[in-house]
């Protein structure tokens, strides 16, 4: 709940700033339910975006694309199933435009710093010029640890603020500025950077 409210602040934030006659593209990776997405499409407030929504899940998508339907924003948004870690590597199918804003909430908990490095990477060749990518992370602080690795063996990679900006320090973002903040709880942080304008 936490993180949705989070990411929905930050998407009204940049559609904001959005003054281009075109819809703004924003991608969602490891999209799951989409809900920080529908919350945008209430009555009387119609984001001018165009989302995509990637999961690898047939079950997730499929269930969102009903949410959508519900929402009436199926002709704003879209899901496609795909491998993320595939796309970084060269070997999805799917081909995107340049997007404004690629974010994923609950993904990199489940990669090694190689690969999240990998994916950065990627996402910065996505982004179009001063676009924007906010990745969240369970930090180190969480007080669940131990019952999520030990009782129901549910694992994954912590990591402190300073982790997360080296992992962006050793991608294409290098020394472009980061922003880390944590969500209401604490526990989950999100990282965001702008690609260098020029």
């Amino acid at each position: 709940r936490n993180q949705r409210t989070l990411l929905g602040d930050r998407m009204r934030a940049e559609l904001a700033a959005w003054t281009e006659p075109e819809a703004m593209p924003i991608t969602c990776l490891a999209s799951g339910p989409a809900r920080e997405v529908f919350d945008l499409f209430q009555p009387g407030e119609r984001p001018h975006a165009n989302f995509t929504c990637i999961d690898v899940d047939p079950q997730a998508n499929s269930h969102a694309t009903r949410q959508a339907f519900q929402a009436s924003a199926l002709g704003s948004v879209l899901f496609l199933q795909d491998n993320i870690l595939e796309m970084a590597l060269g070997r999805g199918h799917t081909v995107l435009p340049l997007q404004q804003l690629i974010y994923s909430a609950g993904f990199v908990d489940y990669l090694t710093d190689l690969q999240v490095v990998l994916l950065l990477n990627w996402i910065y060749g996505q982004l179009l010029p001063g676009g924007r990518v906010v990745i969240g992370q369970v930090g180190t602080s969480s007080p669940d640890r131990a019952y999520m690795d030990q009782i129901v063996e549910w694992g994954l990679y912590y990591r402190s603020e300073e982790s997360l900006l080296d992992l962006f320090a050793k991608s294409k973002f290098g020394t472009l500025p980061v922003e880390i903040e944590p969500d209401s709880s604490g526990v989950q942080l999100f990282a965001s950077s702008r690609k260098a304008v020029t």
